[in-house]
């Protein structure tokens, strides 16, 4: 009987193990950018990144912080999002991080990216997941941090009112 409990114990603690090395990270990309609207404060950005979960399992994203930089130094406040969302299995789901991109800032990256026609942005943040719906396995402050651009004449058209939403 005490043998039996202790095989029983070894092989869940296997098993435990094993689902534990199955663990794959999700990837996480910069899908794009785009301006959706208008506010007094400023352009209204939509930043969408993908999370590929390549695991046999679902992830809930539970929240979302992060903080856009424009043309390398000019850096929106931090954003924090509560999503609730869950990531299926084998699947990739995008997520929409708006934010506010303030006019007086707009001069400012135009005239730093005036010799190039893409303006570079860079979304640093963390991600608070749980692992499974089944044990409830959380990992807090997953690290994002992505690079993407957006063509310059955007902000150009943005800057002169030559946008339409």
């Amino acid at each position: 009987m005490r043998g039996s409990l202790a095989v029983r114990l070894m092989i869940l603690v296997a098993a435990l193990c094993t689902l534990c090395a199955c663990v794959q990270t999700p990837k996480i990309r910069l899908h794009h950018a785009d301006i959706q609207g208008a506010s007094l404060g400023g352009a209204v950005v939509d930043v969408v990144i993908e999370i590929q979960n390549p695991n046999s399992y679902d992830i809930k994203l539970r929240d979302l912080t992060a903080e856009t930089t424009f043309a390398g130094k000019y850096q929106l406040p931090p954003i924090v999002l509560h999503p609730d969302l869950w990531l299926p299995s084998g699947q990739t789901t995008q997520v929409h991080v708006p934010t506010t991109l303030p006019w007086l800032m707009i001069p400012g990256i135009l005239a730093e990216t005036m010799l190039s026609p893409k303006v570079t942005y860079h979304v640093r943040g963390t991600a608070n997941v749980t692992a499974t719906r089944t044990f409830g396995i959380e990992e807090d402050n997953y690290p994002i941090d992505l690079q993407g651009e957006m063509p310059r004449q955007l902000m150009v058209n943005l800057s002169t009112g030559q946008v339409s939403f």
